[in-house]
């Protein structure tokens, strides 16, 4: 029997666009490969459950400490690993365990920046970056980049082997579209921009609240507007959290935390615009999902948003406070107009059966 072990750290509360992405890919391994067994192991509970009979979760209520979680990925994983004999291990997040030595290691990679933005990277993640990330290439067999920008941004590094399975654009229409099928649009009578995004360095979220701040110390920030901020707090986010109260204070700004899916896409629906100023992403699911709700995009002008906005009027501007100021400065003035996206210029850029083909060829070559 086919059987697969899923590292299921992504998978744990609150589940961001990473452990939606690899909970889709779950099941859809799951679903078109049904004589196979899946084993998720976590070192924390898992957000869901409705998971089909031939897929079991072993997990634990580790503490969220990193060395924890470097205690369960580094040796406990391996060594279950190494008793349970499976046929493949699909890793996440470019991440290799030193003591994981076997064939058929599969390593999903969502992002790939080791030597820029280290200001926005832990210690531990600048230096894993910058070492275990080769490690990990050197030990996959198949490595499965989330979008082409990512994938680039690895083949620029030289080192990644040429023989290396990829998967193109590695998202597909069930983690757009199924979500928003039944919704139906509520009318808002607020008229607000919408910040998406855990609360991080890398999400640039000091630099564009700072740009609001200056635009509304100015007297130019549009009456009644309102911005509302929807994400949990990630690390070294005091600096942003002060300015978030201070924009607060000034009645322009609410923090609406994480919420359910259900209400994620009603709050984008009624958006004016989604923002989104990150300095890197892998993919930029909440801008894949405006575009899906038709809901305009200001966002920054980094390679893999404008992937996503392929041929979409979305607004781009650079990462610096001031080009964030300006870009803002132009859409309040009339100067810059919003436009709705089309859907369905996204939804042709996504494919369910790239996924099923490679896994398919990487799944018929196991004996």
């Amino acid at each position: 029997m086919l059987k697969i072990i899923v590292d299921g750290s992504p998978l744990s509360r609150p589940m961001t666009g990473i452990g939606r992405y690899t909970n889709n890919l779950v099941k859809l391994i799951s679903d078109y490969f049904s004589d196979s067994e899946i084993i998720i192991l976590s070192p924390y509970p898992i957000s869901t459950s409705d998971y089909k009979d031939n897929v079991k979760v072993i997990a634990t209520s580790l503490p969220y400490i990193p060395m924890f979680r470097l205690m369960w990925f580094q040796f406990i994983f391996p060594l279950i690993v190494l008793f349970l004999r499976p046929s493949y291990v699909l890793l996440s997040d470019g991440v290799s365990p030193l003591l994981l030595k076997r064939k058929n290691l599969i390593t999903i990679l969502y992002d790939f920046v080791p030597q820029k933005h280290g200001e926005t990277m832990s210690f531990f993640a600048r230096y894993y970056r910058k070492f275990g990330m080769r490690l990990a290439f050197k030990k996959s067999d198949y490595l499965l980049p989330i979008s082409k920008s990512v994938m680039k941004e690895s083949e620029d590094s030289s080192i990644i082997l040429g023989s290396k399975h990829v998967i193109y654009p590695c998202l597909d229409t069930e983690i757009t579209l199924s979500e928003y099928s039944d919704q139906k649009q509520i009318d808002d009578q607020e008229d607000y921009l919408l910040i998406l995004s855990t609360n991080e360095p890398r999400k640039n979220l000091l630099n564009l609240l700072t740009a609001f701040q200056n635009i509304y110390s100015k007297g130019l920030w549009p009456p009644k507007l309102i911005i509302k901020m929807v994400g949990h707090r990630g690390w070294n986010s005091r600096d942003v959290s002060k300015l978030a109260d201070t924009l607060f204070n000034a009645g322009i700004l609410k923090r609406l935390g994480f919420v359910s899916n259900k209400d994620r896409t009603i709050i984008i629906q009624n958006a004016r615009a989604l923002c989104f100023p990150s300095l890197y992403e892998g993919f930029g699911l909440p801008v894949a999902e405006a575009i899906m709700l038709s809901t305009p995009v200001i966002c920054s002008d980094i390679p893999v948003l404008k992937e996503v906005c392929y041929k979409q009027p979305a607004i781009f501007h650079g990462t610096t406070s001031h080009e964030i100021e300006y870009a803002y400065l132009k859409v309040f003035s009339g100067e810059t107009v919003l436009r709705p996206p089309n859907p369905s210029i996204l939804e042709s850029m996504l494919s369910k059966d790239t996924k099923i083909k490679v896994f398919q060829q990487i799944f018929s070559e196991y004996k």
